[in-house]
């Protein structure tokens, strides 16, 4: 009787592991698919610009541009911002410029660029200027071990 008892109890634990596992899996999963709060059409993307596997998405809403950071490396979640605008903008008011993390443009076959600084001005004048470094999270993880190892 006992022997049945933790035969059962074993299985119902593997059960219970297993369908939580699933379900964990189920909501990353649809978390990493749209990291991205304020939802945007594809007809009102102004302008975009693409380095290996980060990418950067810049859409026009009325008097707004929503810029959507996002990479398929698993160490960025993807970044959002919203600026405000009085007018329309041109893709030419947007300068996105990707650099190395030695603040190099070009890019060579050790050093991959992975920080793009996004620019926007309005009537001549800088209304957004934001740098992204796509590597922030692995270099933080990175450091993190480092620490925990030199206690």
């Amino acid at each position: 009787m006992k022997k049945k008892n933790i035969i059962l109890i074993i299985f119902v634990l593997i059960f219970l592991c297993s369908s939580g596992g699933l379900y964990f899996l189920h909501v990353h999963k649809q978390n990493q698919s749209n990291p991205f709060e304020i939802a945007v059409n594809t007809n009102e993307l102004l302008t975009e610009s693409k380095e290996d596997y980060n990418s950067v998405k810049v859409y026009q809403q009325n008097n707004q541009l929503i810029i959507n950071a996002k990479s398929e490396m698993a160490f960025f979640d993807g970044a959002q911002f919203v600026v405000q605008t009085r007018k329309k903008l041109d893709p030419s008011d947007v300068d996105i410029i990707w650099t190395t993390l030695g603040g190099g443009t070009e890019k060579t076959e050790k050093n991959d660029r992975v920080i793009v600084e996004i620019k926007i001005q309005e009537d001549g004048k800088i209304i957004f200027d934001k740098k992204i470094n796509f590597m922030r999270k692995a270099f933080d993880a990175v450091e993190n071990v480092l620490e925990k190892s030199k206690k």
